[in-house]
């Protein structure tokens, strides 16, 4: 087995690019192969205490209304935030502060104080540890995101292809479960 890996934030079509997997979180895109999901990230809202000082801490998810998003190119068309309490969800609102397709970007912003961002919890851990960040609404839960394989369609069986998706998967699931982050 010989790996070449290359990191991207744009979505490659498999077949025409001459891949033989991609990785996606978020959405499976359109892509010439076949595709199945593997793992889900869970994400968190968060903002700098700043911008949090500046606008004041929302307490409730109709608070969200007031507050800008940083967000991804891919999310341009969203009007809302599902969020999560006592099995019950509701949309919150949201208004955009600046749209971005560059994820180091999208958290330098938010640094910043350009506004909140969703985002991966396992890549802000840090961030929080270290008081750059913090969560925004903690008692409600942000829907995961989930992770997919793409991979050509004509190579739908290979050992060595399942073998390595299942160490992914195994990785991702080690991840989900490490001490969760204090509010």
């Amino acid at each position: 087995l010989d790996i070449v890996m290359r990191l991207e934030d744009k979505v490659v079509d498999v077949v025409s690019e001459g891949y033989d997997l991609a990785i996606r979180s978020g959405s499976i895109g359109k892509s010439g192969g076949l595709g199945r999901k593997i793992s889900s990230i869970e994400t968190v809202l968060i903002a700098s205490p700043c911008y949090l000082d500046r606008i004041g801490r929302p307490e409730k998810p109709e608070d969200l209304a007031r507050m800008k998003l940083v967000r991804n190119n891919d999310h341009v068309h969203a009007l809302g935030v599902p969020l999560r309490l006592n099995g019950k969800t509701v949309m919150a609102p949201i208004g955009t502060g600046f749209t971005v397709d560059d994820p180091d970007l999208m958290l330098s912003a938010a640094k910043s104080g350009a506004g909140m961002l969703r985002v991966p919890k396992l890549l802000i851990k840090e961030g929080i540890m270290r008081n750059e960040f913090e969560i925004v609404l903690p008692n409600y839960t942000v829907p995961d995101k989930e992770v997919f394989a793409v991979y050509r369609a004509r190579e739908a069986s290979s050992f060595q292809r399942e073998l390595l998706l299942s160490r992914v998967a195994d990785r991702f699931n080690q991840l989900r479960h490490e001490p969760a982050l204090a509010s």
